[in-house]
């Protein structure tokens, strides 16, 4: 005799009936149509069991033979369980073939969750749908339109896009937590964003002020990183159709990252040496793309953190015992942009306190350059920006000198004043954008300093405490 002890919740591969019914049908259908699942007739989701017998699967054999299309009778195996003294029955449905989808009774059901969701018929490009909810069900990121939450943002960033032919896309989960990224560089790069379009002898235009750069991906340190954007593809595709030429980008929603303020202070000379970071307003940084872009696709991702065995083998079809790769089904089959993306997302669990979101830029005339292989012959993409837009905030390493800092604010506020913007205006900038500067090995606000032993009601006590400190200053400085 068995048990379910704890019962499995109903998720995107379980389902319970108490007895049969004919909506036992979409749940197979669902089945089918996702990644497969098992369905138990006798049992409710409470756990309570009533008792099943061979006409159930009779009746169950009838919908699968005559109501489905095509036949699905080949991945569907149906079994008996005794439960608590009781029969259940389990219908065992296997995962589908690459891109085949059915119907039961006419109608297309896929699994989100726990629950059968039906297509309507005249639902455009089922295939594609079904084939982007396996992937999510797979646990498998996906590409979908992003669209602000306030309204009268979402117009005005809807005709940014129009206007421009431009779509922003997102994949997987957005950051949260937070309204800003942030981004570092080094100080002579921080410069050269705020200090005005200088001229060489010549004429030509350099260092133009207010950009921020794009670079493809075989210019990262990492090999681990760049391996995919470098790698062959031709056993799997042919043609270059979903590995387009593309260009990215990094920040992180950590305010504070002291691998990312420690990574410019190594091995660096002069004001190269000296790290800034940068708080950005997201959603003024996504308006700034559509509006400054034209004809490309916009991809925001959230980077995924494994092990290095994993990135390692993830691209081998077989495992060592010569079976099919579960991992290589998951990110190679149906290969598509979406998998290219997540296959550039993916990084080291050595950097996860990163949590590195990285934006990519593909356009049209890029998607037909050649990609490039090295460092040395990658490109990059310098995108003009309106900063003073989307800047909430500068932090500079506490070991600049007060000239470097000075140097800095005279460029910030030099660009404040030719703005355009009224008085007002310019004043609100500069009280804002005060360089203000931080010590990368002991915090502002004393979180680094912990008491050995304390209470855990203690530690909730005093970091409330902080928080409410923390309020009052910020509303006597206002």
């Amino acid at each position: 005799m068995k048990s379910f002890s704890p019962l499995p919740k109903e998720s995107v591969e379980i389902e319970y009936k108490a007895r049969f019914s004919p909506y036992i049908g979409n749940a197979i259908c669902g089945f089918l149509n996702t990644i497969g699942g098992k369905l138990y007739v006798g049992i409710d989701e409470r756990g309570e069991v009533f008792e099943s017998d061979a006409t159930t699967i009779d009746m169950i054999n009838y919908l699968i033979n005559h109501s489905f299309y095509p036949n699905p009778s080949k991945r569907i195996r149906i079994e008996t369980e005794d439960l608590s003294g009781k029969n259940i029955i389990i219908v065992s449905v296997s995962k589908p073939e690459k891109d085949e989808y059915y119907t039961f009774n006419g109608k297309v059901y896929i699994r989100i969750d726990d629950i059968n969701r039906k297509l309507p018929s005249d639902y455009p490009n089922i295939q594609d749908v079904i084939i982007r909810n396996r992937k999510k069900a797979s646990g498998h990121a996906v590409l979908s339109e992003y669209v602000p939450a306030n309204y009268g943002v979402r117009n005005a960033f809807e005709e940014s896009k129009k206007q421009n032919a431009v779509c922003y896309k997102r994949l997987g989960q957005p950051s949260k937590n937070t309204k800003y990224f942030y981004k570092y560089c080094s100080l002579d790069v921080a410069l050269s964003i705020f200090r005005k379009e200088q001229k060489t002898k010549r004429g030509q235009k350099r260092n133009p002020s207010q950009t921020m750069r794009f670079v493809e991906p075989p210019y990262w340190d990492d090999q681990y990183e760049r391996r995919f954007y470098t790698a062959d593809y031709n056993k799997i595709i042919k043609g270059s159709g979903a590995i387009p030429r593309l260009y990215a980008t990094c920040f992180t929603p950590r305010e504070e990252s002291e691998p990312a303020w420690q990574i410019y202070n190594r091995g660096k000379e002069g004001l190269g040496k000296r790290c800034v970071q940068f708080r950005l307003n997201q959603v003024a940084l996504r308006n700034e793309l559509v509006k400054n872009l034209d004809n490309c696709m916009i991809v925001e991702g959230v980077v995924d953190y494994k092990s290095k065995s994993f990135i390692d083998e993830l691209h081998l079809s077989t495992t060592e015992d010569g079976n099919k790769s579960v991992l290589f089904e998951k990110y190679f089959s149906n290969f598509t942009l979406d998998n290219f993306i997540n296959l550039l997302l993916l990084k080291r669990t050595a950097f996860e306190h990163e949590k590195e979101v990285r934006i990519f830029l593909i356009d049209d005339k890029v998607k037909r350059g050649k990609k490039s292989v090295t460092k040395e012959t990658a490109k990059h993409k310098d995108v003009s920006l309106d900063w003073l837009s989307m800047l909430e905030g500068i932090k500079v390493d506490s070991e600049c000198s007060e000239i470097e800092v000075k140097l800095l604010q005279d460029e910030i506020y030099g660009l404040i004043e030719d703005c355009g913007k009224t008085k007002k205006a310019k004043k609100m900038l500069k009280e804002k954008l005060v360089v203000t500067k931080y010590n990368v090995n002991k915090d502002e606000e004393g979180e680094h300093r912990i008491t050995i032993g304390e209470t855990y009601a203690d530690y909730e006590k005093r970091i409330k405490t902080k928080k409410r400190i923390k309020t009052k200053k910020r509303i006597k400085t206002k």
